[in-house]
């Protein structure tokens, strides 16, 4: 498990927050929001359980974003979002038998950095791709957690989680479509013997303001 703020992690976002500032001064902005609906699943990461049921919940997100056009190809977009994430998990404790069931929701306000590239750029149109971090931080959770069918009450979400995000996006006029998927670097509870983190795809259309 890594740590949300480990020297990695501050070194690249470093390093594209200067990239972004420095080739600010030659870019053209633009400002926009967005709304859509996202679908995360758990994901066990210990080594001696067994999983025997993984199952989909499905949200919604929607926040806004600034694109920074750094000439014809590139560009860097930091986006805030409110989304809702989740899962419904069994896995089996191979040490014990016991099974585990982790069914959770919780609201959380994002903040990704996307580095993207235009594909394809017509006059009006475009077709990208953009990859980047996502540093978010937990507003609100639900949770049902049992084990061995007894309820685990002790449970706590960490207090921010990091991501990893790629996706693909589509701009007509002043129309933007995105599809995009993310994984957790991070366990979502603060113990580490759920060994638990998220993965989810998104898909959001929204506009630009400007």
């Amino acid at each position: 498990m890594c740590h949300f703020f480990s020297t990695k992690t501050l070194k690249f976002f470093g390093i594209l927050l200067f990239t972004s500032i420095g080739s600010s001064i030659f870019a053209q902005f633009s400002f926009g929001a967005f709304a859509g609906f996202n679908t995360s699943k758990l994901v066990n990461e210990l080594q001696n359980s067994t999983v025997l049921k993984n199952e989909f919940q499905n949200n919604f997100c929607g926040g806004g974003f600034v694109r920074a056009d750094i000439g014809t190809v590139v560009y860097i977009q930091p986006e805030v979002v409110w989304s809702k994430r989740g899962g419904y998990l069994e896995t089996k404790d191979n040490s014990n038998e016991d099974v585990i069931l982790q069914d959770i929701n919780y609201d959380a306000i994002d903040i990704p950095v996307m580095l993207g590239f235009y594909l394809y750029k017509p006059e009006k149109m475009s077709i990208r791709i953009c990859g980047g971090p996502v540093f978010s931080f937990i507003q609100d959770d639900f949770y049902k957690i049992t084990q061995g069918g007894i309820d685990i009450q002790d449970v706590k979400f960490s207090d921010r989680i990091a991501f990893v995000q790629v996706g693909i996006g589509f701009d007509f006029a002043f129309i933007t479509i995105d599809a995009r998927y993310e994984w957790s670097m991070t366990d979502i509870y603060k113990i580490e013997s759920l060994g638990s983190q998220n993965k989810t795809l998104r898909v959001t259309a929204g506009f630009k303001i400007f």
